[in-house]
């Protein structure tokens, strides 16, 4: 999206459309701008996606070792990206509240969700919400190491 200083005008480059879209008067926009717009979505489906997965893991790690839990759920992003090498895992969980007829109270059920991070050998990560992990499931790292996850 190209914004005009000068006037309410504003250019949305597409990935699909050929056309730019333009609303308001008409923009003079270029190859640049477009190469930009460009680049810059690129780099939101290849990145960008993956910090947001990165945040809501770790702020789901935060949440789980102070015991509080989130009033809902911030659903799950699938991204790749480059990354460290190690895959990381992390429960996060959602409560909810059920109104108990008898006394007006409510009880809590607490549920858990697994969200694993896991990156490939050529450096692209993603991140899987809700994967269990079994005690045969094997993993290989960049560097050729093999190891096994063991449930606790």
């Amino acid at each position: 999206m190209l914004a005009s200083v000068d006037t309410s005008a504003w250019v949305v480059f597409s990935a699909t459309a050929a056309e730019a879209q333009i609303a308001g008067p008409p923009v003079e926009y270029g190859a640049e701008e477009q190469t930009y717009a460009t680049d810059l979505r690129q780099w939101f489906q290849e990145t960008g996606m993956a910090m947001v997965a990165d945040h809501q893991l770790q702020t789901s790690i935060e949440r789980e070792s102070r015991g509080t839990t989130p009033p809902s759920d911030a659903g799950s992003v699938h991204s790749e990206a480059t990354g460290d090498g190690e895959p990381r895992e992390a429960s996060g969980s959602v409560s909810t509240a059920a109104n108990n007829p008898r006394g007006g109270s409510s009880r809590r059920r607490k549920s858990h969700r697994r969200i694993t991070i896991h990156e490939l050998r050529d450096g692209r990560r993603y991140a899987e919400v809700g994967s269990p992990t079994s005690r045969d499931s094997i993993h290989e790292l960049r560097d050729g190491t093999v190891y096994a996850n063991p449930l606790s």
